[in-house]
């Protein structure tokens, strides 16, 4: 009777700890995957940020036919957030296109800046604590040579709060009708023109998905994909894509020539860059066609840059999915390790795809992690921000397995998950409250060159008084879901733990 006695308290212990502990996914540190977008929609190509006061921004591509939009939510805490709403709205006048929202913050200014096209390239602001309204953002632009289209576009403000931008347009010759060329222009602050473009990509080659960043010495380096066959509408260079890297040490008013890194085997695309703790230089790209994922270092501007190497356990999923679309992503913790998140495999033999995260701690990379596992559907557009010094934010998007190559008809979703680190935590700072007589208000007025019509920008109204963060949020559906597990699984353990005792006594009487 003791022992029947001690299994009882023993299974009622359990089912409290059942009920207190959150769900997570494949056993380790990752959160279970929420579904931001509608289950329905057509979602695609996030983009994240996080702010100094705990707050994580997610943007995407969403198609609201006649409409093509870029929606917008926030949490604090993974769990709790802002309900959804469309920011941009463009109506389709050519077809339904990506919006291919860029998100970044001005942690000086509390503002987010957002890059966005249709056809051509424009940008955005907005308060970060105000951003969930479309009428409180301020768009200007295009930002591109109105005589063609435009594509990719991404920016990062420096130490002086200039803002830095790489747009992708078309720049054709008679030798190559679709040959989209990276340009370069920036923003200083309190300035209302960008500076004339400059095409950083030089050669009469085809380009896409360029990566931009800003050193701890203000440097800026870029890399992106590079096909010597042209290309770069629609988000893809033609077969084989090679990496090309430039670098700017004036604060972008010069750049260095353009270098190419010669694929290993065929082909090599899906850069990301970033500063490690070392101060190196971090590239990480995918080769092809042996399907394996390799890094690089640079030691300083002027040096050369490490052979090749091969990233231990990991591997692309081109072979399963081969896409031209992809991405990886790569951000800093507080402690200055680098986090790199990635769609691929753990070995060859995988026929599924995971979302993988890794870690380089300066010296060497950490095994993978497993955020999430598709098998049908499959993952694409992986992005990483990290907030508090030590959280892991990523999202990404999904295709539908029955629409995985018919855009038009497919079932797309952006999903999002977390993860704590051993990263030194950042508490964050409070909230400004935002004084409405020291606000300063710039006329707008349209400014007119020969390659762009630009509207000069407007500081968002100040930060409203008494001011609630992520009042309002909402629980997505999973979170119902799983709300509603960890109440009933307790229950039904108990109820079984209780059901095995009385048969068990009923056994031995």
């Amino acid at each position: 009777m003791k022992n029947l006695h001690l299994i009882v308290i023993f299974l009622i212990c359990f089912s409290i700890l059942m009920g207190i502990c959150p769900v997570q996914a494949q056993g380790n540190t990752w959160a279970e995957p929420v579904r931001l977008s509608i289950e329905d929609g057509f979602s695609w190509f996030p983009s994240l940020a996080a702010d100094d006061y705990g707050l994580v921004h997610v943007v995407w591509s969403e198609a609201f036919d006649p409409y093509d939009t870029v929606v917008y939510t926030a949490t604090s805490d993974g769990i709790n957030w802002l309900p959804t709403n469309d920011i941009i709205s463009i109506m389709q006048t050519s077809g339904r296109e990506a919006t291919r929202p860029d998100l970044i913050i001005n942690q000086t200014t509390s503002n987010l800046y957002l890059t966005y096209r249709y056809i051509w390239v424009y940008s955005a602001q907005a308060n970060i604590q105000t951003a969930s309204t479309a009428s409180n953002w301020i768009s200007e632009g295009p930002l591109n040579d109105v005589q063609q289209v435009a594509y990719y576009s991404v920016s990062k403000f420096d130490t002086k709060n200039t803002q830095h931008i790489l747009i992708t347009w078309n720049t054709p010759t008679t030798s190559c009708d679709i040959c989209y060329h990276v340009y370069y222009r920036n923003l200083p602050e309190g300035a209302i023109q960008w500076t004339s473009p400059l095409d950083i990509s030089i050669s009469n080659t085809g380009t896409a998905k360029p990566k931009l960043i800003i050193d701890s010495n203000d440097n800026l380096h870029a890399v992106w994909e590079t096909s010597d066959n042209g290309g770069g509408a629609y988000g893809s260079v033609r077969r084989p894509a090679h990496i090309t890297y430039v670098n700017s040490t004036d604060g972008g008013n010069s750049w260095s020539e353009p270098v190419n890194f010669p694929p290993l085997d065929y082909e090599s695309r899906n850069p990301a860059i970033v500063e490690d703790k070392n101060q190196n230089i971090l590239i990480t790209w995918l080769g092809l066609s042996e399907d394996v994922v390799y890094y690089q270092i640079l030691p300083g501007i002027g040096q050369e840059w490490s052979t090749p190497q091969p990233i231990p356990g990991v591997y692309g999923g081109f072979t399963r999915y081969n896409t031209l679309l992809d991405n990886y992503s790569m951000a800093v913790d507080s402690d200055g390790n680098v986090h790199l998140v990635l769609v691929g495999r753990t070995s060859l033999q995988q026929v599924g795809l995971d979302i993988l995260h890794l870690t380089w701690d300066g010296t060497n990379w950490s095994t993978p992690e497993v955020v999430a596992s598709y098998t049908g559907d499959v993952p694409e557009w992986t992005q990483i921000a990290i907030s508090n010094g030590n959280i892991l934010n990523v999202v990404w998007y999904v295709r539908d397995e029955e629409h995985i190559w018919d855009s038009d008809n497919g079932i797309y979703t952006i999903w999002y998950s977390r993860a704590i680190t051993s990263a030194t935590d950042i508490t964050p700072i409070p909230y400004p409250t935002g004084n409405p007589e020291a606000q300063t208000t710039v006329t707008p007025t349209i400014i007119t060159t020969t390659l762009e019509q630009i509207a000069s920008q407007t500081i968002p109204p100040p930060v409203p008084t008494n001011y609630v963060p992520l009042k309002g949020a909402t629980y997505k559906e999973t979170q119902y879901v799983q709300l509603l597990a960890i109440v009933l699984v307790p229950a039904a353990l108990f109820v079984i733990g209780v059901t095995i005792l009385v048969l068990y006594k009923k056994r031995n009487r």
